[in-house]
């Protein structure tokens, strides 16, 4: 071992590590020099309306095949899907009879309407819509939105009705005046989605969060369950519209609780634990060995109906029924249309509402399916089935979740499946409706209530915002409470409105720090670390994680100077810093005179001694790094703000750098004459150029080295 000799170690200028490369570093105008930056030229408006007009056999092939999918669905149609599609479709059917019915008394219109709506936009919906699991028809919260249209232009002849209730003509024209509001309430909605769908505006829908629609699902359903709960009561209370509407009907059925249908409570509540019994503890829990759910709903239908009938239970226990129904297919006639004016706000909220959730689903099983879904097309067909079904008597039609997922469940592949469901009802409406005239109210009420027990989930949610983020629990429960106490649509509206300004919020206060290299290289925020190593020296980084624009200036400039010095304050500390060498460079000359002595270098008292040997620290600095790479869009202010900070730290003599800016921020920069220096001379491919270049000539003993 005495024998080995230890070799030499190198000087630290010949150790050769590597992970280190020598390079320069290079300025943004010099980086596309180099690597021949390829210029984009962006298309003309004239070119774009070209292009959108010109025609060709492929073309024209793509367009009817996305107006209509169907006939894409049936050149691909496979014989497997048959039984699962003819199975699906009766579960739907019979399903979907009942629940139509109870929705369609929910909206404050004659039950057989609900039928209507399960058939007509069916139809139409199938033959337009890319979506094949989206079940389309009636749904508890659209039927909400028509009710209080329906019960604010009913309110004089309600009235007149309360005191002459047995006036039949008066009656009669009551009946007709809600059914006349709910059909053009209808097509107006309809005729907007067609409109936009022809503008290309489904992205809107991208604009609604799950916050917003948590909470709207939270107020609505609580607003449908109190209804039901009337209902199930047999209590009569006096309409109530507009604000706190929610808050009276509540009232009013508490102080009419004793006088109560004792009938119709023991049949609700009979139906509703048969309901639930089947649905959540027989069909939920033997859901792989069922070949189908059972048709509870129809079951309990029947049951009641033939109980109600034989035990003449309306005349004897004045237990309320749906009563009388029409046979047949209505004829077709034209909403009203001033009303279709009158209440464009209360169309536009069911057509927002009502291609939300359709869009809702028709995304969900597009992704468990994998197939493509176009949301304008969703758009369309959406329009299209409420525009027609407004004709035959059809109230606001949209898609319910709990048919999409028996369709689901049930093996269903295609529209076929609707297309047979439809069938059902059709059947049903030609020869089968009479024959439910004696079902008790209380038992379509019982079904909407356990129908809408999934949506109890949302309740849950405001626990889970609180515990995430403070911001979207204030977005749910601002919308939940407005939908509660005002109206459906001063609800949604309300709720879209605040999502919108805590947006706005949270984007003008984006996060920003000063940014420190790491050992790795890594840039991390300076004040999330306590165990760093010092800053470069004279030099700055700082990052602002948000769009800059006219509305975050302002906040970019107050969080640049807090991060760094501003030139106000640099100047103050390049005066000092004179000032401080100008007074020890006179003291210094005093011992020369002889009339003082030097103090000791260990004497802490002094006010011109520093506290510690690293003072470039506090150095002012010489450059300024301003970290683009997250501020991925900019405006005009925006970019005259670049320009402004860059004049403002250049008359102090501070070197300002941006450094790795998107694509659209240079092409804004381009466009705005006063940033024409920052381009030539300010911006930087990457912080790691900006860090060797500024380091260069303020500091000669630093080395234009990076590591990688």
């Amino acid at each position: 071992m005495s024998d080995l000799k230890e070799e030499p170690t190198p000087p630290p200028s010949e150790v050769t590590d590597p992970l280190v490369v020598k390079y320069e570093g290079l300025t943004q105008a010099e980086f596309d020099e180099k690597y021949d930056r390829v210029k984009v030229e962006p298309q003309t408006l004239a070119a774009s309306i070209r292009k959108s007009c010109s025609c060709s056999k492929e073309c024209v092939t793509q367009t009817v095949l996305s107006r209509f999918p169907v006939v894409n669905a049936i050149r691909t149609y496979k014989k497997e899907y048959i039984l699962g599609d003819i199975v699906s479709g009766l579960s739907v059917g019979v399903t979907t009879v009942p629940q139509s019915m109870g929705y369609a008394l929910l909206a404050q219109v004659p039950a057989i309407m609900g039928l209507y709506t399960s058939f007509f936009p069916v139809v139409l919906y199938c033959l337009f819509s890319s979506s094949r699991h989206v079940a389309i028809g009636t749904m508890a919260l659209s039927s909400l939105v028509i009710a209080s249209s329906v019960q604010t232009g009913t309110a004089h002849l309600q009235e007149l009705v309360d005191e002459d209730f047995n006036n039949t003509q008066l009656v009669e024209e009551l009946n007709q005046e809600k059914i006349s509001i709910a059909v053009s309430v209808t097509m107006m909605s309809g005729l907007i989605l067609m409109l936009m769908s022809l503008l290309k505006l489904s992205f809107i829908v991208t604009y609604i969060g799950e916050q917003f629609i948590s909470g709207f699902l939270t107020g609505a359903n609580l607003r449908v369950l109190t209804h039901q709960v009337k209902l199930m009561l047999g209590v009569t209370t006096k309409p109530r519209v507009g604000v706190l509407s929610w808050v009276y009907m509540v009232w009013d059925i508490l102080y009419n609780i004793p006088t109560a249908n004792w009938m119709s409570i023991v049949i609700a509540a009979l139906s509703m634990f048969s309901l639930i019994f089947v649905k959540y503890f027989i069909n939920e829990r033997f859901k792989a060995k069922l070949p189908v759910p059972l048709p509870i709903d129809l079951v309990v239908v029947i049951i009641t109906t033939l109980a109600s009938y034989y035990g003449n239970l309306n005349e004897d226990y004045g237990l309320d029924i749906v009563s009388y129904i029409p046979k047949g297919v209505p004829e077709p006639t034209l909403p009203n249309v001033k009303y279709m004016v009158e209440y464009i706000p209360d169309a536009f909220a069911l057509a927002i509402l009502g291609y939300l959730l359709m869009y809702m689903m028709a995304i969900l099983f597009s992704k468990r399916h994998n197939y493509p879904c176009d949301p304008d097309q969703e758009l369309f067909a959406c329009g299209i089935a409420n525009a027609f079904g407004g004709f035959f008597g059809c109230i606001g039609a949209s898609s319910s979740p709990p048919r999409c997922f028996v369709m689901e469940l049930t093996g269903g592949q295609t529209q076929l499946a609707y297309f047979i469901s439809g069938i059902i009802i059709f059947i049903f409406m030609l020869f089968l409706a009479p024959l439910l005239e004696a079902l008790p109210i209380c038992v379509l009420a019982s079904i909407i209530f356990v129908a809408c027990i999934p949506l109890f989930e949302q309740y849950k949610m405001c626990v889970t915002y609180w515990r995430t983020n403070k911001y979207d629990f204030s977005i749910w429960l601002v919308t939940a409470a407005v939908t509660l106490t005002t109206t459906i649509d001063i609800g949604m509206a309300a709720g879209i409105i605040y999502s919108f300004i805590v947006t706005v919020y949270k984007t003008q206060r984006p996060n920003s720090g000063s940014l420190v290299p790491a050992d790795n290289n890594a840039l991390v925020d300076s004040a999330l670390y306590a165990n760093l190593e010092k800053r470069p020296q004279g030099v700055r980084i700082f990052t602002f994680d948000g769009p800059l624009y006219f509305a975050t200036c302002d906040t970019f400039k107050e969080k640049l100077f807090k991060a760094v010095q501003s030139p106000s304050e640099l100047t103050e500390s390049k005066q000092a810093v004179f000032l401080k060498k100008d007074i020890s460079n006179s003291q210094e000359m005093k011992p020369m005179n002889g009339n003082s002595t030097p103090k000791d270098e260990n004497d802490v008292t002094s006010p011109l001694t520093p506290a510690s040997n690293n003072t470039h620290s506090e150095e002012a600095p010489h450059a300024i790094i301003i970290d683009c790479s997250k501020i991925t869009y900019t405006d005009t202010p925006g970019a005259k703000l670049f320009a402004g900070v860059y004049s403002e730290y250049d008359q102090v003599g501070v070197r300002i750098c941006y450094a790795a800016c998107t694509e659209d921020v240079k092409q804004q920069l381009t466009r705005v004459p006063i940033c024409s220096e920052i381009l030539n001379n300010a911006l930087y491919p990457s912080i790691y150029d900006a860090l060797i270049i500024c380091g260069k000539s303020p500091n000669p003993d630093s080395q234009n080295v990076m590591s990688v």
